[in-house]
């Protein structure tokens, strides 16, 4: 599951939305899964962040360690922000449609 990268109570109820069928859409065209996904756009759209996974097993860490491998083109970014954005998740990144209201 997606979470965003300021973790946030505001963001629980529509986390699952985001790794749900769009975004697993999306992650099947790269031969990977959601999660795998979500970690590779956090990574393209703001590379100095320091991102922090849940890896419980050695596969879920090799599993996260392969998002960052994906390239992804411009559309493809596009793309993947459209689905985070119509999801509804509030989280600060660069260049989001909505930032933030509320303090998490």
């Amino acid at each position: 599951m997606l979470r965003s990268p300021h973790p946030c109570p505001a963001n629980a109820p529509t986390a699952p939305t985001v790794t749900g069928q769009p975004l697993a859409k999306i992650a099947a065209e790269f031969g990977m899964n959601a999660p795998q996904l979500a970690l590779a756009w956090l990574l393209h759209v703001s590379p100095n962040t320091l991102l922090i996974p849940g890896t419980t097993s050695l596969a879920h860490l090799e599993e996260n360690l392969r998002a960052g491998d994906v390239s992804l083109t411009a559309q493809d970014l596009e793309a993947i922000t459209r689905t985070v954005d119509a999801a509804g998740i509030t989280t600060w990144r660069p260049g989001a449609s909505t930032q933030p209201s509320h303090a998490c």
